[in-house]
């Protein structure tokens, strides 16, 4: 009995004689990864190579996407509870099953892009988990002359960020929203950067990544767009509630990284849309 070949393997093939650039995402369904889906089919020369959770538990399948990838962005994560050693151990394991995929390839393998946060090493569960996997991404990247990238992201948010989850600004204005007071448990400055920009500076180091064809291995620091005091943005988002409660409107500010926090608010009100969009290339 003949069988057919792997879809993921027909897109591969066909896609290297085009010399197009695969790129798979894992966790193409949160918070970052569905903006990026959005940045990467905007890209002429990138063809996604579709991603699915269940991956994770299928070695057979998980292979099949690895192997059909130029690029691997592992966005795949859990955030909260970052106290939780639950949070580790998960966040250890997809990236372990990851790099088994990894080794299996045929070839040359992908090169791997790998999110971890500027909190990576931090004495919490999720911080000591992204210092593992990356410890773990760089023995296997040295072992095999493999291509890694790790990149500490600032606090992103922005619009359909999950609460209590992706970022303290959906929490706030979530819990605003609902007439609870926030609390800031944290007095501190935090760099910050909205998801579509981050998404805008990922998208040229993965085509650096496919075309270096070096072996190397980095770990950089994404630079925020701008810092804010916790207790600011907090500051902020309650005088966009009070007009908002007032008028059910809020007016847009001057500065584009407030509209930014403005969009962002209202993506949460339950009469205004969250929808969100990706410009097209000029």
């Amino acid at each position: 009995m003949i069988r057919s070949p792997s879809p993921f393997l027909v897109i591969f093939a066909q896609n290297k004689m085009n010399k197009a650039i695969n790129i798979g995402i894992t966790g193409e369904s949160g918070f970052i990864g569905r903006r990026l889906v959005l940045g990467v089919g905007v890209e002429a020369d990138f063809v996604r190579v579709p991603f699915e959770r269940a991956f994770f538990g299928d070695p057979v399948a998980l292979h099949r996407f690895v192997q059909a990838c130029d690029v691997v962005v592992h966005l795949a994560a859990q955030n909260r509870p970052s106290d939780d050693p639950s949070t580790y151990q998960t966040n250890i394991d997809l990236t372990e099953r990851l790099i088994r995929a990894l080794q299996d390839v045929e070839g040359h393998p992908p090169a791997v892009i790998f999110a971890s946060s500027i909190r990576e090493g931090e004495a919490t569960a999720f911080g000591q988990s992204k210092a593992a996997c990356r410890r773990e991404l760089e023995a296997w990247a040295a072992g095999c002359g493999g291509q890694l990238l790790t990149l500490r992201l600032p606090n992103t948010f922005g619009e359909d960020a999950r609460p209590f989850d992706n970022s303290f600004i959906a929490t706030f204005s979530c819990q605003l929203l609902r007439g609870i007071a926030p609390v800031v448990t944290e007095a501190r400055r935090v760099p910050l950067i909205h998801v579509d920009s981050l998404c805008r500076r990922l998208i040229p180091l993965i085509r650096e990544c496919a075309t270096d064809g070096s072996s190397r291995i980095r770990c950089e620091a994404l630079t925020s767009d701008f810092y804010m005091e916790v207790s600011e943005v907090l500051r902020l988002l309650e005088g966009f509630h009070q007009e908002y409660r007032a008028t059910g409107a809020v007016t847009t500010p001057a500065d584009p990284h407030l509209e930014e926090l403005r969009r962002t608010f209202l993506s949460y009100c339950p009469d205004c849309s969250s929808t969100f969009f990706y410009p097209k290339r000029k």
